[in-house]
C-alpha cells in the first residue's frame, strides 16, 4: 500500500497547525522572492530551557529610528490617551500600533516569525532606560480577556554602549544574557508546552553603565487551548 498524495482545501490553518509546516510563511517567502522583497531571517535558538530565540538585523537601523522618532514626538506631545510612565525601571508608556504602517509591519513580522498571532495585539511597549537604571528579575506572567501571556518578544532600537543585557539566570544549558544591539530581536516562551508556567523564564535588565539602552515589547496573548498546537508549529523553534 502506498499513500500518494492528500489534499486539503483553501482553509489551511488545520494542516499547518498538525503537519508543523509554516505554510502561511512559505506562500508569503515564495511571493516575496518573486518580488525581488524577500526578507530572510538567521534565527539562532540560544537556550533550551526557556525557548528563547534571537534575531539579528530584524529590523533596519533605519526603521529602528523612525520609531525611536515616534517615540519621541509621543514623549514631547504627550497625548492624553498615552499615560508616561517614569520610575526606576525607566521611561515607558504603551505605543499605539493601528493606524501606522510601520509599526503594523512590525507587529505582523513577529507574529509570523513566532508563528502565531497576537489576540491582543494593541500596543507596544516603549521602554528607555538611562544610565543606572534597570528591571529587577520577574516572570511575564498575566491573564487578560480570558488570555494567558504566551511569548514576549523584545526588539532593541539601539545600540547601548555599555551594560543592559536581557539577564535569564535559569536558562539551560547555562545562564543567559543577551546584548542590546540595534534591530536585534528576542523571542522566548513564558509556557511550557502544557501551558503551565515555565520558571526558567525569569529574566531582568541589567543595569545600563554607559548610554541608553530603548526597546519595543510585545506581549502575546493567546487562548490556552490553542497555544499547545501553535507553539508546535512556531517556524522560529
Amino acid at each position: 500500500m502506498f499513500f500518494l498524495e492528500a489534499n486539503f482545501p483553501c482553509y489551511y490553518p488545520h494542516a499547518q497547525l498538525h503537519g508543523g509546516v509554516d505554510i502561511a510563511g512559505q506562500m508569503v517567502d515564495f511571493l516575496a522572492a518573486k518580488s525581488g522583497s524577500a526578507r530572510p531571517y538567521n534565527i539562532r535558538r540560544v537556550a533550551d530551557t526557556p525557548d528563547i530565540c534571537s534575531i539579528d538585523n530584524f529590523l533596519n537601523a533605519g526603521d529602528c529610528d523612525s520609531v525611536l522618532a515616534r517615540a519621541a514626538h509621543i514623549e514631547n506631545e504627550q497625548p492624553p490617551e498615552v499615560r508616561l510612565k517614569r520610575d526606576s525601571t525607566g521611561f515607558s508608556f504603551e505605543m499605539p500600533i493601528r493606524g501606522d504602517a510601520l509599526l503594523t509591519q512590525i507587529a505582523s513580522d513577529i507574529d509570523r516569525v513566532v508563528g502565531m498571532t497576537n489576540d491582543l495585539a494593541i500596543t507596544f511597549r516603549f521602554r528607555r532606560y538611562a544610565a543606572g537604571e534597570s528591571h529587577c528579575a520577574h516572570l511575564d506572567e498575566y491573564e487578560m480577556a480570558g488570555r494567558r501571556l504566551v511569548v514576549t518578544a523584545i526588539l532593541y532600537l539601539n545600540n547601548t554602549e555599555g551594560g543592559g543585557e536581557t539577564h535569564f539566570p535559569h536558562a539551560k544549558p547555562a545562564p543567559l544574557r543577551i546584548e542590546p544591539r540595534q534591530g536585534r530581536l528576542s523571542i522566548w516562551f513564558n509556557c511550557r508546552p502544557d501551558g503551565s508556567s515555565e520558571p526558567a523564564s525569569l529574566h531582568e535588565s541589567l543595569p545600563v553603565t554607559k548610554g541608553t539602552k530603548s526597546t519595543i515589547t510585545t506581549f502575546i496573548y493567546k487562548k490556552i487551548e490553542d497555544y499547545a498546537a501553535a507553539r508546535a508549529a512556531s517556524p522560529a523553534f
